[in-house]
């Protein structure tokens, strides 16, 4: 199939298949970044290595891939250059079905196997102790509590998270509406811990945007500049208070993630519940999941999630 307005060049390629990604298939902004990044190092790697290279070559073959993937086989992991050779294949099935090329060059190149490592998870002792760090009489302590309680307490990803405006979250009822990957919503439920200190963390909120005279800012979470937390932020914000509060393990945004749900798993809770919870997409192309009503999901939330137990006081 020819496309009228062609790209003449690699990069141009590169932007357009970013563009189909984005409004054909709803990829998020890290997703798209993760294949740009992966596409660009490739791209990188022909300018370094063909000598007529002029950043207009897309055409490539099997060898050069295999080559490229030599030279980075020792300086990366195997799931990282796993994800980058994924990239690389979309790119160019997207380029055979555009007439651009005539065979995927990423045909016959084996992926690395990789390594099934498990992923980190805290203890419930060591993430009450997490939670409970930041200090509730200083405002960066009021926001940066809500941040870790919301994020042990649903299971969001960071940049469902950091996405929140103030209007999807129902803080008397217990629920959040987050927009996740594919950008399907989903809602979520959060225990009367989190509860209380979104409730804090709103009054802070509110005093910051009086300051600056800021009435448009609909992120839930904002730097005292008024501006949306990122995902790099609060990734800097968690490292801070991993190493406050001398928990034995290293932890992540996304590892809070898998510890919520490996404690509602320990707890009782259904795999298919907690799959639902997390928002995976494998619930709506199998069958070895079933849909479950949000009510369901409440109760089952209440009756598992161990914050969700404990009262706003912190006992």
């Amino acid at each position: 199939m020819v496309v009228s307005e062609r790209p003449q060049s690699f990069d141009g390629w590169l932007d357009l298949f970013l563009s189909h990604l984005r409004v054909s298939q709803g990829a998020s902004h890290q997703t798209l970044r993760a294949y740009s990044s992966d596409i660009s190092d490739f791209r990188a790697f022909l300018g370094e290595n063909l000598n007529e290279f002029a950043g207009n070559q897309v055409e490539v073959d099997s060898e050069l891939v295999r080559s490229y993937v030599t030279s980075i086989y020792t300086k990366v992991t195997s799931s990282t250059l796993a994800r980058k050779l994924s990239s690389l294949r979309s790119f160019y099935r997207f380029l055979l079905v555009r007439g651009v090329v005539e065979r995927n060059p990423l045909e016959g190149v084996r992926s690395p196997k990789q390594d099934q490592r498990l992923p980190t998870v805290l203890s419930q002792e060591d993430t009450f102790r997490l939670v409970d760090t930041p200090l509730a009489e200083s405002d960066l302590g009021v926001r940066d509590r809500a941040v870790l309680e919301l994020l042990y307490a649903s299971g969001l990803r960071v940049g469902e998270l950091v996405g929140l405006d103030i209007d999807k979250v129902d803080r008397a009822g217990g629920w959040v509406r987050v927009l996740g990957k594919g950008n399907k919503e989903r809602d979520v439920p959060f225990g009367k811990s989190a509860a209380a200190a979104l409730d804090a963390w709103d009054v802070e909120r509110t005093k910051w945007l009086d300051a600056k005279r800021e009435v448009r800012q609909k992120a839930l979470f904002i730097s005292r500049r008024c501006t949306r937390l990122t995902e790099r932020s609060v990734a800097r914000l968690v490292d801070k208070y991993v190493l406050e509060a001398a928990v034995r393990l290293r932890i992540s945004p996304h590892g809070l993630r898998h510890t919520f749900a490996t404690h509602l798993l320990e707890a009782g809770a259904d795999l298919r519940h907690i799959q639902e919870l997390l928002g995976h997409a494998s619930l709506s192309t199998t069958q070895r999941y079933t849909h479950v009503q949000l009510e369901r999901l409440f109760e089952v939330y209440d009756n598992c999630h161990p914050k969700a137990r404990r009262g706003s006081d912190h006992e």
